[in-house]
């Protein structure tokens, strides 16, 4: 399945950024997937250092305090499906989505 991840961050950093460019962004996640979840820079660029792919920009921010992940939704068929719990209760999503 071919599909597009949409995230709208809530952080002024990267607010300020968007509202600067005027149009989106495009980024992977710092966070590889079955890793460890960081918000220290320093473990972050360690984890790129003997990659071969790996990304042209990395704002550093500090150490950021501990966060949830980001919710998942699959909007790809009619009826939307929660891949991931984040900070926002599934009923609370699924009510912004009329169901």
């Amino acid at each position: 399945m071919n599909t597009v991840a949409v995230r709208i961050p809530d952080f002024l950093l990267v607010d300020k950024l968007l509202g600067k460019f005027g149009y989106p962004l495009t980024a992977v996640s710092a966070n590889i997937t079955g890793k460890e979840v960081s918000g220290d820079i320093n473990k972050i660029v360690e984890s790129f250092r003997r990659k071969i792919w790996k990304p042209d920009l990395i704002l550093d921010a500090g150490i950021l305090p501990p966060s949830l992940p980001s919710a998942i939704l699959d909007l790809s068929t009619i009826k939307p499906k929660i891949l991931r719990v984040g900070p926002s209760k599934p009923e609370q999503l699924m009510k912004l989505l009329g169901i």
